[in-house]
């Protein structure tokens, strides 16, 4: 999900790997990695990624759903 945003702000603005991550402060390889989703990524590297591109990064806790069957008491 992060990976398409990043490729789709990166492709608008013409950005390659390179000056993204002297943007972020990130080896381009990285950037590479993080794209292409081949790579775990820290939440420190998409918010040098978010603040290089002029973005928020938000991350969202939100509740589970709960079905008939999984709250049904045995």
């Amino acid at each position: 999900m992060y990976a398409a945003a990043i490729n789709e702000v990166m492709g608008r603005e013409r950005l390659t790997n390179t000056a993204l991550g002297e943007k972020a402060e990130l080896d381009p390889a990285t950037i590479s990695r993080i794209r292409n989703g081949s790579s775990n990524v820290t939440v420190t590297s998409l918010s040098k990624i978010a603040e290089a591109l002029e973005l928020e990064l938000q991350i969202n806790f939100v509740p589970k759903q709960v079905t008939a069957q999984s709250s049904a008491t045995v």
